[in-house]
């Protein structure tokens, strides 16, 4: 019968959850930020470490929402592709 309002739904959280605890946080350290319904991609301008903190935090919120995260300098996965840092752009 008719199609899962899930996505929907989940879409929908995602994007009051990103403006009142991602985007108004961590704003000066987000270059660029991506997101497909719950899954996020985030080029971060601070250290790892930093990124890693920023993960910790938002895991602490008292939301539904827990993220993991692959973070690093060089390479990671988003969804079904895999990300590098070439000299000038991504690959």
């Amino acid at each position: 019968m008719g199609t899962s309002m899930a996505p929907m739904y989940a879409n929908a959280y995602m994007y009051v959850y990103e403006k009142e605890h991602i985007l108004e946080k961590y704003q000066s350290n987000i270059i660029a930020y991506y997101r497909f319904i719950d899954d996020l991609f985030i080029i971060w301008s601070g250290t790892c470490e930093s990124a890693h903190k920023m993960v910790q935090d938002l895991n602490l919120l008292p939301t539904p929402v827990r993220f993991t995260a692959d973070i690093s300098t060089e390479k990671v996965h988003y969804l079904d592709l895999e990300i590098s840092l070439g000299a000038t752009h991504f690959q």
